[in-house]
């Protein structure tokens, strides 16, 4: 094909420059004289014009694309023919991109970090759920046709390209049943196998039969049909060069062929230049579509491809990734009996989880109905598993870095009613070091009120805890669907007062339990109150997460907290653990501060105060502490509530349970 530089395609699109070249077509830089938007032009070298397939397959990539509006999917906006120097062309425009390949990637570095692995996986895996739920198998996923794209934050957005010969659900026929006729057995045209490029572009092989073929030798193709295609090749069963350049004409052995291809016998177009297929048309029993280095058993056996051959494709990914090799190697032939027949070899990498390799070995299941039941559950059972609690804090810090001033806002203001008590407290103390309540039944009823607001002050905290945490749950989903988009403290509120309902119950139920371990009626010591505090934190950690995000009450919610305790029980209680520690940390260094701040500024101006015994002294500045505490809660609380959100997240993924569903729920009740 001669080159298009400098021609205007169908009057529209200014081609610039080559960006590629295949055995079928070339791909360019154009600019679209309209929009004088950059896009990427994709023809079709004029001699494959007359075959359907190759016109259909194009037409096919178009119209699966355009099914999808997703930000992972290269997007597709134009499809269409055209007259030039070279003859009719079919043309594709896409998207502009920067950029590379993961396979590009994977031959430069080998494998990759596993949370760069986690992190491309999950929007391939989101793109490729969402064609899933569009009825579209992408059949041929592969490191070459995952392009990642710099987005200026410090990683890549994922574009999934290639739809190619993707399994369209249509209202036709879905599956044509007949086996096709040819003059060579399926072990003939096996014996192309050993000298093809396994990681080359895509294969199709078509045998007599629906069973998988045996190895053979290099064959030439004779004896063939007179009408089925151009000569030389004469043949239904047919190998074309999609890899290379080298001219169709001078193909004369298997050997030749990097990527094996049904070709049918020639058929006209209509005047537009389409021709009606449906998936049946191209997908037969006996033929075997895909990459055989990332194909599914079910495609090597060349059966009807279901979503979870895609998902098998994404293990072999996600095990390359990792690893730096993929699960079979070598030959053609060697890796298809591998898909068929062996188990793959344990994942060798180092620092990965138990877990993770897990999920990628249930993946790569012989079975389909074993492996992961989505591209989401994968993409979440990944992300849950490769997360340990040193990550969760460190991406917690940064969430609550990127909102802190809203954080504290709306921390402060659910928290202002301890600062209030606190404050009487310390106020009611002076007034009693000063003889306001100096008789008897003045004194007493003091007693009174500062143990009332004691209590009061322990539900008030208990109040705050259990809201704060629900609304930074709300707030941390919205973030992660969308990080750019700011929330305000108005609609943070909102949320918490549509769920009044809700946490109607389970305030009094969590306060009479730190009544419980912090009253006086049980008087434990600071020992027990702290271990006490530690499981019923355990026990309750999710709860306002599940009653924020799920709509659950009562019971229901109690059991639902803790079957996501059970998910991520090692994680939720290290962070139990962590947390309690860096509250004590924090309270008793202020705590010191402020007694000592008191005596120095008693000594220097109250000489009275100063000269009172120890224990006067600490229960006059008491009220001072507490509300010097429950400031240090107001910062430190959302961050602990950010921690929890993302462990109640970790806990859902690791139950295979999608985001997509979560934010589904607050599309439905317009809460997002």
């Amino acid at each position: 094909m001669q080159d298009l530089v400098g021609q205007t395609l169908d009057e529209k699109y200014k081609i610039q420059k080559e960006l590629g070249r295949g055995g079928m077509g070339a791909v360019y830089f154009a600019v679209h004289l309209g929009t004088k938007r950059p896009v990427a032009v994709k023809v079709i070298i004029p001699q494959f014009m007359n075959h359907a397939e190759f016109v259909e397959r194009f037409k096919r990539e178009a119209e699966a694309a355009g099914r999808l509006h997703h930000p992972n999917v290269v997007n597709v906006t134009d499809f269409g023919f055209a007259e030039t120097a070279q003859g009719r062309l079919a043309y594709l425009v896409m998207e502009y991109l920067d950029g590379c390949t993961l396979g590009e990637i994977l031959e430069e570095e080998k494998k990759l970090p596993l949370a760069w692995t986690v992190d491309i996986l999950e929007q391939v895996c989101s793109a490729v759920a969402e064609a899933h739920r569009q009825g579209i198998i992408h059949r041929d996923l592969k490191p070459d046709n995952i392009w990642l794209e710099p987005n200026q934050r410090g990683g890549y957005t994922v574009k999934v390209l290639d739809f190619g010969i993707a399994k369209l659900e249509m209202q036709s026929e879905e599956f044509n049943t007949g086996i096709i006729k040819t003059n060579h057995s399926a072990n003939d045209v096996a014996a192309a196998y050993p000298s093809i490029d396994d990681k080359d572009p895509t294969e199709i092989i078509v045998g007599n039969n629906s069973q998988p073929v045996k190895m053979g030798y290099e064959t030439f193709i004779e004896n063939v049909e007179e009408n089925a295609i151009p000569k030389p090749f004469n043949s239904l069963t047919s190998l074309m060069n999609s890899a290379n350049n080298t001219p169709f004409s001078q193909l004369n052995t298997v050997k030749d062929f990097k990527a094996a291809e049904l070709i049918p016998k020639q058929i006209e177009t209509d005047k537009k230049g389409f021709y009606e297929k449906t998936t049946a048309d191209l997908t037969r029993v006996g033929a075997i579509m895909g990459t055989p280095i990332y194909m599914s058993p079910e495609q090597c056996r060349a059966e009807r491809p279901g979503t979870s051959s895609d998902i098998y494709s994404l293990g072999v990914i996600a095990y390359q990734m990792l690893s730096g090799k993929t699960p079979f190697e070598g030959e053609s032939i060697s890796i298809i009996t591998g898909h068929l027949q062996f188990a793959p070899p344990p994942l060798q990498a180092r620092k990965i989880p138990r877990k993770v390799k897990r999920v990628i070995h249930n993946a790569l299941s012989k079975e389909p109905m074993t492996r992961p039941p989505t591209a989401e559950i994968f993409a979440s059972q990944l992300r849950s598993y490769s997360e340990n609690i040193i990550s969760i804090f460190r991406r917690a810090l940064v969430i609550f870095i990127e909102n802190f001033s809203k954080l504290i806002w709306f921390s402060l203001l659910l928290y202002f009613p301890t600062i209030l008590l606190g404050a009487a407290t310390f106020f009611i103390n002076i007034l009693k070091f000063n003889g306001f309540f100096s008789t008897g039944i003045a004194a007493g009823i003091s007693t009174i009120v500062l143990s009332l607001i004691k209590h009061l002050n322990l539900v008030a905290g208990v109040a705050a805890e259990t809201l704060v945490t629900g609304a930074v749950t709300w707030i941390v989903v919205q973030y992660i669907d969308a990080p750019l988009r700011s929330f305000r403290v108005l609609h943070a509120l909102r949320a918490i007062f549509e769920k009044w309902k809700q946490f109607a119950w389970i305030l009094p139920l969590r306060v009479l339990i730190n009544l419980f371990i912090q009253g006086d009626l049980t008087g434990f010591s600071v020992p027990t109150i702290f271990l006490l505090s530690c499981i019923d934190t355990l026990i309750f950690w999710s709860l306002p997460c599940v009653v924020m995000m799920e709509n659950f009450r009562g019971f229901k919610a109690l059991k639902r907290s803790w079957q996501l305790t059970l998910k991520a029980v090692a994680t939720v209680t290290a962070a139990i653990v962590v947390n309690l520690l860096i509250f004590l940390i924090a309270g008793v260094s202020v705590t010191i501060v402020v007694v000592n701040l008191a005596a120095f500024v008693s000594q220097n101006f109250f000489p009275s105060v100063y000269e009172l015994p120890w224990d006067e002294f600490t229960r006059l500045v008491d009220g001072a502490v507490i509300t010097s505490i429950k400031f240090v809660g107001v910062v430190l609380l959302p961050f602990f509530a950010v921690v929890t959100a993302l462990i109640y997240l970790k806990a859902r993924h690791a139950g295979g349970e999608s985001m997509r569903v979560l934010l589904n729920k607050f599309k439905e009740t317009d809460v997002l």
